[in-house]
């Protein structure tokens, strides 16, 4: 389950990534696909996941523009 956004409010952000929000949709990768937080999968082209690492789990925004 992928938790919800929450205000930044001056927590210490070491050891953490963080981005500004560019009106995309949020998607998990799960080391072989991407899923959205409801659990569908986004049907992404092989060229864009070839380099996404197949160890790690990590979230963030699908934005195109």
């Amino acid at each position: 389950m992928v938790m919800l956004a929450k205000k930044y409010d001056g927590q210490d952000p070491t050891g953490w990534w963080m981005s500004e929000k560019l009106d995309g949709v949020r998607a998990v990768w799960d080391g072989f696909k991407l899923i959205s937080r409801t659990g569908k999968h986004f049907a992404a082209p092989a060229w864009f996941i070839a380099g996404l690492p197949k160890d790690m789990v990590f979230d963030g925004e699908l934005w195109e523009g």
